[in-house]
């Protein structure tokens, strides 16, 4: 059991370090994963004065949603991107993951984090201890086996919308970003994706440190508009 007393958590917090990327890996409709950024989209550059006349519900009927049950294959696709690095590392997954204590999804940071001070569905966790890697597999949000899509159809086609419309003002071609073209005839398929692998550090308020590897999906890059990190411009992600 878990106390969720706010009291009882109320202590001085940890702190992430500035994440380092050692990786990225492409997720495709079949499940199957790609170690290169195929699936990164760019953000569309627009004019200030721009005035968009798009139908956000085109396409509703065609668009393809990403079984919750899939996000159990987040810990999976993070170690087939290990496997394609690990001759690079003498097959050494210690140094593939840059020295690590804990490696898993950044989908399972926020539902571990998140619990002591909000309700919500109940999710379970599995850790499993390798080679001096402990890797932590989210089970999902869900009571097993099914996944009933929900039955309120304003709620989804408002969630309908902001995936089209992320799909609409980003492209994967980045001339075609770059110019500010639209491409209106792609259909949604919430499956494919892109993630880059981080490698940072907690640091707990005894200075301790827990190391740290997990990836994250990344919906877009904004090469555009350039934020700086130790004297060096890097896209906005």
């Amino acid at each position: 059991t878990m106390d969720v007393s706010v009291r009882l958590y109320d202590k001085p917090a940890a702190l992430l370090a500035k994440p380092i990327q050692i990786g990225d890996y492409s997720c495709h409709a079949n499940l199957d994963l790609e170690p290169n950024a195929t699936n990164l989209r760019h953000l569309i550059h627009v004019e200030d004065d721009f005035e968009p006349l798009f139908d956000l519900d085109a396409g509703y009927k065609n668009h393809i949603r990403k079984n919750p049950k899939n996000y159990e294959n987040d810990l999976l696709h993070l170690q087939e991107w290990a496997i394609s690095e690990r001759g690079f590392f003498n097959n050494d997954y210690k140094k593939v993951f840059r020295n690590a204590d804990i490696v898993c999804a950044r989908g399972t940071l926020t539902n571990i984090a998140k619990t002591p001070f909000m309700g919500g569905e109940p999710w379970r966790i599995v850790a499993v201890r390798n080679d001096d890697i402990i890797y932590l597999h989210n089970c999902g949000a869900i009571d097993g086996t099914t996944f009933h899509p929900s039955t309120d159809v304003a709620a989804n086609h408002r969630e309908y919308w902001g995936h089209n419309f992320q799909r609409i003002m980003t492209s994967r071609n980045p001339d075609l970003a770059k110019l500010g073209g639209f491409d209106d005839s792609e259909v949604v398929d919430c499956r494919e994706t892109y993630s880059v692998v981080y490698r940072s550090d907690i640091i707990m308020p005894g200075e301790d440190r827990i190391k740290l590897a997990y990836s994250s999906e990344i919906k877009a890059v904004d090469e555009w508009q350039l934020c700086r990190l130790q004297n060096t411009e890097r896209p906005y992600l």
